[in-house]
C-alpha cells in the first residue's frame, strides 16, 4: 500500500565534517545537532519515527563526527513516496558498493546533496531487523559503559588503520561489531522478555 506523506521545510546542512574516516572524542552538542536534523524531518514524515543512532547518540562514546539519524517508515510504505521528501530536504541516496546489501535487505541511507557527510539518514521499516538491531546497539551501548569503551577504543584503532578509506575503516572493526550487535540484540530480546 502507497502512503501519501506531505513535504516540508528545507533542512540546511550540518557543518561538514572530514570525510576520512576520523576518530574524534565524544561532543556535547551532537544531540542538540540531532534534535535540529530531526525537527524538519519529523514535520515532512509525520508518519516515520525519527530516532538519532549510532556513536553520537551514546554519551560519551567518541567516534566519526556524523550525526546517524534513522527514519522508521510505516511498514508497506513505497521508497518513491518519501525519496522526493528528502530530495526536497536536501538528501540523497548513499549506496557505495560495499553497503548494496543493505540496499537490497530494506534499508537505505541518505547524505546531504551538497557532498557534505556530517549527517546519515538510514531509512528503513518500522519493527524490521535494521530497525530493531541499530536501536538495541544505541540502547545497549548506553546501559553498558564497559562495551561503550571498548568500542571507542576499537573504533579509534580502526580509523588510524584506515587511512582515510571507509571501506578499512568498516573492515578493521567488522568482527567486534558483529560481536556487539548480536550482544546487543540478545539483550533487548531478554530486556522485552522481562518486562512484559
Amino acid at each position: 500500500m502507497l502512503r501519501r506523506l506531505r513535504l516540508g521545510a528545507v533542512v540546511s546542512p550540518a557543518p561538514q565534517a572530514d570525510d576520512r574516516q576520523t576518530f574524534v572524542d565524544y561532543d556535547t552538542d551532537w544531540p542538540v545537532r540531532f534534535v535540529t536534523i530531526a525537527a524538519p524531518l519529523r514535520a515532512a514524515l509525520p508518519e516515520a519515527a525519527v530516532e538519532h543512532y549510532g556513536s553520537t547518540s551514546v554519551p560519551g562514546l567518541g567516534g566519526r563526527p556524523i550525526v546517524d539519524l534513522q527514519v522508521a517508515l510505516p511498514p508497506g510504505t513505497e521508497r518513491e513516496s518519501f525519496e522526493p521528501i528528502l530530495a526536497t530536504l536536501g538528501y540523497v541516496p548513499f549506496i557505495p558498493p560495499d553497503m548494496a546489501s543493505l540496499a537490497d535487505d530494506g534499508m537505505i541511507v541518505y547524505v546531504p546533496a551538497d557532498g557534505g557527510n556530517a549527517v546519515h539518514i538510514a531509512v528503513v521499516s518500522a519493527g524490521g531487523f535494521h530497525h530493531r538491531r541499530q536501536l538495541a546497539v544505541r540502547d545497549y551501548l548506553r546501559a553498558h559503559p564497559q562495551e561503550a569503551a571498548a568500542y571507542a577504543e576499537v573504533k579509534r584503532q580502526a580509523a588510524a588503520s584506515a587511512g582515510g578509506v571507509r571501506e578499512r575503516y568498516a573492515a578493521a572493526k567488522g568482527d567486534f561489531v558483529a560481536g556487539l550487535q548480536e550482544r546487543a540484540l540478545r539483550w533487548a530480546e531478554q530486556k522485552a522478555t522481562t518486562e512484559l
